[in-house]
């Protein structure tokens, strides 16, 4: 099945990577029963990106909006109809006008966008860039999405994503409550300390109270969280401590490589200046001298003129 860039602006881009089957719709029946099968609507539905059902549903939908027909999908064979005979090339444009308002994104012109539904109104939310196009509330096909909403089930993308954040999010209670539970631990044994250094201060409650001091500090260090400068200098700071004294002699050796390069390229193009400016010189004065020699040549035409008058006279 020959395939197509989704989007009209797209059509000459052999590199474009976003695709669909090319319309492909049938007349059957004669009479009053004459209608349109539009035969690969569910693989053009497919194509955009859109959950089946509500997909085809909306495209075959606005197919009889936009031409003034009814519709009706057959589930079991999967056959698209449109009441009337239509021309495939006009079902086509009509197509690029749903991708044009219900498929790619306003902003990027991306055709990654969901349809979302809140109340009365319709938006796209492009998945390329983030933005959020609301559609226009006037259009005819809008009645019909707002009463047969797209499912809001999450994509695998999107349920891996929002399973690693609530994973994350656990994370960070769990070590919230670690370092409560040390904190705790470290107040108990605190007090414990005070309350043996107000009785005598005997060997036994030294050895405590330095057992409790370096236990203390130990839970202090773990206490402490150590943070990642992530900042450009840093990086760029950590990059070249990383380098190796062979890197980096690689990497001063293609420096010099380049500059020396560029030195040749400089004394090539002075030479080959040089050269031109000689050139024009040499011809600058080779023009003077033709002239020179010329005007020697008419003076002494004249001349040779003059005396052959004197000698007739």
């Amino acid at each position: 099945m020959a395939s197509i860039n989704i989007g009209g602006e797209n059509a000459g881009d052999a590199f474009y990577r976003y695709k669909m089957p090319r319309l492909k719709a049938r007349i059957e029946g004669r009479g009053n029963g004459i209608k349109t099968n539009v035969e690969n609507n569910v693989d053009i539905a497919k194509a955009l990106e859109r959950p089946p059902e509500c997909a085809w549903g909306h495209v075959l939908k606005y197919f009889g909006c936009e031409l003034g027909a009814q519709t009706k999908f057959e589930r079991e064979s999967g056959n698209s109809i449109v009441n009337g005979a239509h021309d495939p090339k006009r079902l086509a444009e009509l197509l690029e006008g749903f991708i044009k308002k219900y498929v790619q994104c306003y902003s990027c012109n991306n055709p990654e966008t969901v349809v979302k539904v809140k109340k009365e109104n319709i938006s796209l939310k492009c998945k390329a860039c983030g933005a959020v196009s609301d559609v226009d509330p006037r259009l005819k096909l809008n009645t019909f999405i707002l009463k047969n909403p797209p499912d809001a089930k999450l994509s695998k993308a999107e349920k891996k994503v929002k399973k690693m954040e609530s994973e994350r999010l656990k994370g960070l209670e769990g070590f919230k409550e670690e370092k409560k539970e040390k904190k705790e631990k470290k107040e108990k044994k605190e007090k414990k300390v005070k309350k043996k250094e107000g009785e005598a201060p005997t060997a036994e409650s030294s050895q405590a109270a330095a057992e409790a001091d370096s236990s203390g500090g130990s839970e202090d260090e773990e206490e402490v969280v150590w943070m990642t400068d992530t900042s450009e200098a840093a990086m760029a700071a950590r990059a070249a401590e990383q380098l190796s004294s062979a890197t980096a002699a690689l990497v001063t050796q293609g420096n010099v490589e380049a500059e020396r390069e560029e030195e040749r390229r400089r004394k090539k193009k002075e030479e080959e200046a040089r050269k031109r400016a000689e050139e024009e010189e040499e011809a600058r004065k080779k023009e003077v001298e033709d002239l020179a020699r010329k005007k020697e040549a008419e003076d002494l035409a004249r001349k040779k003129e003059a005396e052959e008058e004197e000698l007739a006279a």
